[in-house]
């Protein structure tokens, strides 16, 4: 959703006709960059706890472009570049964390069945966010948007927080034979 409204972002921040591809540019090293970073981790933490850092942060940074395209930040294309990096660098921290879990917590034989499920929601979603985007920018504006998509990773992110501890003591009271699937 985000991706769909950068480019009405960075006109409403004032930047030149090139920003938005110049973000878009970064984003890319910076997830190159956090790849590189997550394939060395030798001792990374559970990939859940990855995954709900990550949002926090995606959702932190998403509510700071809200709020640069509300006046309430500098509009300086050199900060957004950082902060889009940021994004960038975090996101193999999701990704990467959730294509282990997937692999390890997936039996062998519904292995297939669970991966296209999973790219099928995806590419839902890639194709669903943009018109949601969309509407919801006409409905309460491009900036709001931002801070309230932002605020929903943060709030999502701390509730799983809170029940995280309670799933994964639920996951090892499991039998072993029934360890194959994560209590979500």
């Amino acid at each position: 959703m985000i991706e769909g409204l950068g480019s009405v972002w960075t006109r409403l921040m004032g930047m030149p006709s090139t920003a938005y591809g110049t973000l878009v540019a970064v984003v890319g090293c910076g997830n190159v960059i956090g790849s590189i970073v997550v394939g060395a981790w030798r001792k990374a933490p559970h990939p859940l706890g990855l995954i709900l850092g990550s949002h926090v942060v995606f959702g932190l940074l998403t509510m700071i472009n809200g709020l640069g395209s509300l006046g309430w930040m500098p509009r300086d294309l050199v900060l957004y570049a950082c902060v889009w990096g940021i994004v960038g660098f975090a996101n193999p921290f999701s990704t990467v964390s959730f294509s282990t879990l997937l692999q390890t917590e997936t039996p062998e034989h519904l292995m297939g069945r669970v991966s296209s499920v999973v790219t099928a929601v995806q590419n839902a979603a890639i194709l669903i966010a943009p018109m949601v985007g969309a509407w919801l920018a006409e409905w309460i504006g491009v900036s709001q948007v931002f801070i309230v998509s932002g605020a929903g990773l943060i709030l999502y992110a701390m509730i799983m927080s809170i029940r995280l501890p309670r799933l994964l003591r639920s996951a090892k009271s499991v039998p072993a034979d029934r360890q194959h699937s994560f209590p979500f």
